[in-house]
């Protein structure tokens, strides 16, 4: 679905797609039968998410833009000419939109999109922000002639922390509300959880390297601790009041979505906690 909706793109300006891959599935045979004008760049051993970005980026022809979309995202036709008119603005090196629920038959889909996605439901036009989702984002080709993309050494929200970086270094990162992509989520109930899980070791350990909100605690792991039954509904009532204020229905229409929200959020927390006994910086395992 993702390579069927990027060649479908409405746009006269030339552009390549390439595809980092390190599955072990029929995904690279899949891709020379069918799409022999991507480009493949495949390893046989797993490759985290920060190093295969790097490579794709560092393969790139493109002299302007380089736009980033997950695998389980599709796009819709016009995302490529939004992103180059959006960077028609000199003063802007990124741009990112929203990040639409792509497979919402499911309650563990919807609960996933809330808990993952909530700082962009809120938002409804155009703004300047510190972070947008890196499977809808492009970049000034500029901007990585400068900085490397991903810290090998993080493997959650790495994406979290490089757009860090970049507004310490004075870049301006837009959000664009009509520039979205349909993100398909995990179904199951154990991906679901993991998932959480290591989305919570990711945020303490950008916190550990960051002056972001909460930073302050996460340098102070016995603080973070001793603070810790604070966090889960500091953070269970900030989203559900953005789950609230964005689409009420959902309560009934998806009434399980509320209790895996909750269980989700409590993965998130263990990972959080652990991270914050961690006091080594231990490289991530991708999945």
């Amino acid at each position: 679905m993702c390579l069927n909706a990027l060649l479908k793109q409405d746009i006269c300006e030339p552009f390549e797609i390439i595809v980092v891959d390190s599955s072990k599935d029929a995904t690279p045979q899949i891709i020379r039968d069918k799409f022999p004008q991507v480009q493949l760049i495949h390893f046989d051993r797993q490759t985290d998410h920060g190093s295969a970005r790097n490579i794709g980026i560092a393969q790139a022809k493109g002299k302007k833009l380089i736009c980033l979309v997950d695998s389980d995202c599709v796009t819709p036709p016009d995302w490529l000419s939004r992103m180059v008119k959006a960077h028609q603005n000199p003063d802007i090196g990124v741009v990112g939109g929203p990040v639409e629920n792509g497979n919402p038959e499911t309650a563990v889909s919807w609960a996933g999109y809330i808990l993952e996605f909530n700082d962009l439901l809120s938002r409804s036009k155009p703004e300047i922000v510190m972070h947008v989702a890196t499977c809808n984002v492009s970049y000034k080709r500029e901007i990585f002639d400068k900085h490397e993309f991903m810290a090998k050494k993080l493997y959650a929200h790495v994406d979290l922390y490089f757009h860090w970086l970049l507004c310490q270094d004075g870049i301006k990162i837009l959000f664009d509300p009509e520039i979205y992509v349909h993100h398909h989520h995990r179904v199951t109930l154990n991906g679901f959880l993991q998932h959480q899980h290591k989305i919570g070791r990711g945020t303490m350990q950008v916190l550990k390297r960051t002056d972001q909100r909460g930073s302050y605690l996460a340098k102070r792991p016995w603080l973070a601790l001793l603070l810790l039954p604070v966090f889960p509904l500091v953070k269970f009532f900030r989203t559900s009041y953005i789950m609230l204020k964005w689409r009420k229905s959902l309560a009934w229409e998806q009434p399980l979505v509320f209790p895996l929200f909750v269980i989700g959020l409590l993965y998130w927390i263990v990972g959080f906690s652990r991270e914050a006994l961690n006091f080594k910086d231990q490289p991530w395992k991708p999945d």
